[in-house]
């Protein structure tokens, strides 16, 4: 079995920005395999990020993988709030859908219709809404930067935080190495001595 550090390290790297608090959320990707096997880590997770507003959620599952969401519950519903956006994800199906939780349902819905990603995910991965609208009016194609996202807009601003989000990541990295666990992470607590992870008894549910 995939132990807890295996885990964590997978977290770290692909939802970093977001555990830190710099993003309002990150999405990754889990072979299917994987996921059955790392299903009491995902529900233990689950329930210790809720204690910092973070929710994790699965978008969909394929027959080969399996897309989670994590997101801070507050500043990606004060994101998806702004009126430009709202505007715009009403027109791309959201009119009944007032609360986060139920866009959210929505996104999953709307992805579980399609082989691809419907382009409104961006919106809920933090991307600002000009380069979800250049991505869309462009095809994907001639972005200005290439990054955590396609930039049509704001090239410098995009390029600064996507220096930080990978600084983010290499530090929390460096800090999952050295010993210390995402619950200390979330806590502030650095000082544990390498290696003073916490021991979990995990029990696969049936």
């Amino acid at each position: 079995m995939i132990n807890e550090l295996e885990f964590e390290r997978k977290l770290v790297y692909h939802c970093a920005p977001t555990l830190d608090g710099m993003k309002s959320a990150n999405m990754f990707a889990l072979c299917k395999n994987a996921y059955e096997l790392e299903k009491p880590y995902i529900l233990y997770y689950k329930k210790l990020f809720g204690q910092w507003g973070i929710q994790m959620t699965t978008l969909k599952q394929c027959r080969q993988k399996v897309l989670i969401l994590v997101y801070r519950k507050e500043a990606l519903a004060g994101q998806l709030n702004q009126k430009e956006v709202d505007e715009f994800l009403r027109a791309q199906g959201y009119s009944q859908c007032v609360t986060l939780e139920e866009k959210v349902m929505k996104l999953k819905e709307r992805m579980s219709d399609r082989s691809t990603f419907p382009h409104e995910i961006g919106l809920f991965l933090g991307y600002p809404l000009d380069d979800v609208v250049g991505f869309m009016k462009n095809n994907g194609r001639e972005c200005k930067l290439n990054g955590y996202w396609k930039v049509y807009s704001n090239v410098e601003q995009a390029r600064e935080l996507f220096e930080q989000f990978t600084q983010c990541r290499n530090q929390l990295s460096s800090r999952i190495e050295n010993g210390v666990s995402i619950e200390q992470i979330l806590h502030g607590t650095y000082w544990g001595k390498p290696g003073e992870r916490e021991n979990r008894k995990w029990e696969r549910q049936q």
